[in-house]
């Protein structure tokens, strides 16, 4: 572990040992039930996962680099741990954090106050529990969610393969995300080409996912 990375800079030499350097494979488990930790991605994807009341996934956020996972049980005194948090990506590394560790020396720097806090509980302070996604609304929702927080979450463009390889990532069949498209379209909302969705009013896609929580 190269003690000069991010999160370790701002632990002193007493607990830096007590910081783990992890390596997960697509599939593993990053964060679940239970978990007294907090885990920094330094490199990859993970998908936040829960089961609804028919045993049906729902993957309602998704972390990439540069985040942190299972900071919201810290203000939910555990509330969180009903999801799972799992590999996405072929490979994720990062920092495994115990809870205590993270409280003390991280939580309260200003570093991660102004600079992380956003993103960590931005579920949180927005009450998203999820989408019913499998209504239009509530797919046209989860898709704008997607979208504007993950596949453009860095720049207006997002770039796939093909359209299978998109219904894939919005979780919904070709039909439902034919018409969605088109009604985001149609509203202004974003320009599809043959292989790339831009982004034209994030704004609009936003406020579709703000009004669609429960």
């Amino acid at each position: 572990m190269d003690s000069l990375e991010f999160p370790v800079t701002l632990l002193p030499k007493s607990v830096k040992d007590k910081i783990k350097f992890k390596r997960y494979k697509k599939g593993n488990l990053l964060y679940g039930q239970g978990d007294d930790k907090v885990f920094y991605i330094k490199k990859g994807n993970a998908i936040k996962i829960r089961c609804d009341e028919d045993g049906e996934k729902i993957f309602p956020y998704m972390f990439s680099d540069d985040e942190f996972v299972g900071v919201n049980a810290c203000f939910t005194s555990g509330s969180d741990w009903d999801w799972e948090v799992i590999a996405s990506s072929n490979e994720v590394t990062g920092y495994e954090i115990p809870t205590s560790i993270f409280k003390k020396y991280i939580l309260s720097t200003s570093l991660f106050m102004e600079d992380y806090m956003p993103k960590c509980t931005n579920i949180l302070f927005q009450g998203l529990r999820g989408f019913y996604i499998y209504s239009q609304g509530g797919a046209a929702a989860y898709y704008a969610y997607i979208i504007s927080n993950y596949f453009c979450k860095d720049s207006n463009t997002f770039y796939f393969d093909s359209y299978t390889q998109l219904t894939r990532a919005v979780y919904v069949n070709k039909s439902t995300l034919y018409k969605i498209t088109n009604q985001f379209i149609h509203e202004g909302i974003i320009e599809k080409y043959k292989n790339s969705i831009k982004v034209i009013d994030r704004k609009a896609l936003i406020k579709y996912f703000d009004s669609y929580k429960y």
